[in-house]
């Protein structure tokens, strides 16, 4: 009988892994990860000492750059005679663009072509005698797509909003992609070349008070939510539905719901539901499935089922189950019988329910259209970039991604961050991670299938918390440890399908990054997020317009950050001793005070305050435009002002670290309408501090 593996066996096989066995902490200090939670991360991947996991075969994706050779060794099974040729993925049933003989030496087989390769994707396939073996090639640009302007020195601004802080004479009590469209109206005749917006990821639509954007079921489809009610019932020809929307009392309701400081999401998803289904049961009506019907509807389904069939059917069920037992919140809390996706159950379920499951299908395919719409209405109107949409760093361990690939995911683990100053506890966000070798036998398509979902239908993707790209803190009840994952690989496909979707990519690197992450940004094009509230050096000042990289998302603050009005206030302060955070508050407020103070010197010597100036009680219009005046002087590619900035509201979007009976998260709208923001005063200093990066005339 061997011996049970030592300490040292667990930590070079965590090494092996890519599980580091140390990290550094936010003090400098080293960290050891406990023995316990080394294991824990090695056995979510199936990988243990005893157990190699050296993969024998081709491997499911091979990622080169642009003008690298294609040479590719694996170990083989055996020596068996074998010959290869490579083809374009997209060109179905053309000719083969190279071919030859696979080499075998000591147990390792190898193919080399040094012909040049456009960025693209390939099929290499392997015959011998006892199959076929195949592997999919990735030739990637050396850098991610940027529009030229850009490069060639335009500056460009735009707002950041969240969508469903949006208020309208229109909307149902939450903003949506009719506000959008008024918005990018307002905004591209102001100049401003993008509008960027919170994830607009499927979330839970049976408990639709679940509203953080960053905590998706799935981010292959969106948050039916958003629909614009109007545009569908003009676009429906449905009777029945022209006379609900404008009944008195449904038009009370939508009102009630609009007049509400914070988004009622029960009562708006209760108001849609009810004037969407009386649409869809026009439409389903009027056509017998699935030989007729809309013919856009058709095509919709047929191309998108891949992506959302398993979604749709995921809604249906959750939806079904929830009605039936108590307290379900993701497809763990299910019925054994339901859990697989493949089962008989489930299998059973959809072809009882396939009309409920059409329907999902349908929200999806409204929501797309319309979602795209506004992206064509915006580069119409000029704007460069149009909608900069925003990924969240990972899913909810119960949403429709998990259960629909349950093994890629470790699904015991979560996402989070090691402990710091500001939560000693560390963080827990909630996600489930992917694992690296999982990610890497799927030959990396769920990776493809999300940038694909999310680059559509705009000009420029925020990838939340890039570090995903190369490593993620894995959490779980003995502790938490760095996981690496391939950044080659992953960095290789981001630039590949950034340039097939013509999509700037930003990073958002706040937070512990290792200077070879910064390093590859710079060198892939993948542009850095700067906030001025966080812009100072170690002797506390502000760094000067000229010192920030160009190649850069440059901005106050973040939703996860106080606002400016309520940065200068001391706002968040206050509000965190009374949520009963650790904070000294006579302490943090001279902190800020000599913060505050810092940047009033910044914009004194930049010539945009006085400098014998004393610093306002709080922000008034002039100091919002010089704030801004200061960032528009950055070479920082984009500048983006957020309205609640620009609007000065005090209290800010998200407060991290709190429960939603704490604060109300990702529910408070904003103060003015849209149709009082074009003569808003201080939005109006803000787009004359911003005029330069205008692209009119540009």
């Amino acid at each position: 009988m061997s011996a049970a593996p030592s300490p040292e066996d667990w930590a070079g096989c965590a090494a092996a892994a890519g599980v580091l066995a140390r990290y550094e902490a936010f003090d400098g200090s080293e960290r050891q990860v406990p023995e316990a939670a080394l294991r824990r991360a090695l056995a979510a991947m199936g990988v243990a000492p005893d157990r190699p996991c050296t993969p024998v075969g081709l491997p499911a994706c091979q990622v080169l750059r642009e003008g690298q050779p294609l040479q590719l060794r694996w170990q083989a099974a055996d020596d068996t005679p074998a010959h290869w040729e490579l083809q374009d993925e997209e060109l179905v049933g053309a000719p083969a663009l190279a071919s030859g003989a696979v080499a075998f030496a000591g147990g390792t087989a190898s193919i080399a072509h040094s012909g040049a390769l456009a960025p693209g994707y390939y099929r290499l396939r392997v015959r011998t005698a006892a199959g076929r073996q195949q592997c999919r090639v990735a030739v990637a640009p050396a850098r991610c797509w940027a529009p030229a302007p850009l490069q060639a020195g335009a500056r460009w601004w735009g707002y950041t909003v969240q969508l469903y802080a949006l208020r309208s004479a229109h909307d149902c009590g939450i903003g949506d992609f009719g506000d959008l469209r008024r918005l990018v109206d307002l905004a591209a005749a102001q100049g401003a070349a993008f509008i960027g917006l919170n994830p607009l990821h499927a979330l839970f639509p049976h408990r639709p008070q679940r509203a953080s954007p960053y905590s998706p079921s799935s981010r292959l489809a969106l948050n039916p939510l958003y629909l614009d009610l109007q545009a569908v019932v003009t676009g429906a020809d449905c009777a029945e539905a022209r006379v609900l929307w404008n009944d008195a009392a449904y038009q009370q309701r939508r009102q009630a719901l609009r007049d509400t400081e914070l988004v009622d999401y029960a009562g708006v998803a209760a108001a849609k539901e009810e004037l969407l289904s009386v649409v869809w049961r026009h439409v389903d009506a009027q056509h017998a499935w699935p030989a007729t019907g809309s013919r856009a509807f058709r095509a919709f389904l047929l191309e998108h089922d891949a992506r959302l069939g398993m979604h749709a059917l995921y809604e249906a069920l959750q939806e079904h189950l929830a009605q039936q037992h108590e307290g379900i919140h993701g497809w763990q809390d299910w019925p054994e019988a339901y859990r697989d996706p493949q089962g008989a159950a489930v299998q059973s379920f959809r072809v009882t329910h396939a009309e409920r499951v059409r329907y999902r299908m349908w929200l999806q395919f409204l929501a797309e259209q319309q979602l795209a719409d506004v992206q064509a209405h915006a580069r119409r109107a000029g704007m460069p970039i149009g909608l900069y949409r925003d990924l969240a760093v990972g899913v909810d361990p119960g949403g429709s991604e998990t259960w629909l690939r349950p093994q890629l995911y470790a699904l015991d683990m979560r996402i989070g961050a090691p402990p710091d100053l500001l939560q000693p506890q560390g963080q827990d966000w909630g996600l489930a991670p992917p694992t690296p070798p999982a990610l890497r036998a799927a030959g990396y398509q769920p990776f493809i299938d999300t940038l694909r979902a999310n680059m559509r239908s705009a000009g420029a993707l925020r990838l939340d918390h890039v570090m995903v790209l190369m490593r993620l803190f894995w959490t779980g009840p003995e502790g938490g440890a760095y996981v690496r994952y391939p950044a080659e690989d992953l960095l290789g496909l981001l630039a590949l399908e950034s340039h097939r979707q013509r999509c700037l990519v930003v990073g958002e690197d706040l937070g512990t990054v290792p200077a070879e992450m910064q390093e590859a940004m710079q060198q892939r094009c993948v542009l850095s997020y700067r906030p001025l509230m966080f812009a100072q050096d170690a002797q506390g000042r502000f760094l000067a317009p000229a010192d920030f990289p160009a190649q850069a998302f440059a901005s106050f603050g973040t939703h996860d950050l106080p606002t400016l009005a309520g940065f200068w206030q001391a706002m968040d302060l206050r509000l965190q001793q009374q949520l009963g955070q650790a904070v000294d508050l006579q302490s943090a407020e001279r902190q800020r005070a000599a913060v505050r103070q810092a940047l009033l010197q910044a914009l004194a010597r930049a010539g945009l305050w006085p400098a014998s100036g004393d610093a306002p009680g709080q922000v008034d219009t002039a100091l919002l435009f010089a704030i801004h005046a200061y960032l528009a002087r950055t070479p920082c590619w984009l500048v983006g002002v957020q309205l609640e900035d620009a609007t000065l509201q005090p209290v800010q979007v998200n407060l991290p670290g709190t429960r939603e009976d704490e604060f109300p998260n990702w529910r408070r709208k904003l103060g003015p309408a849209l149709e009082a923001l074009a003569e808003h005063p201080r939005l109006q200093a803000v787009v004359q501090a911003l005029a330069a990066r205008s692209w009119r005339g540009g």
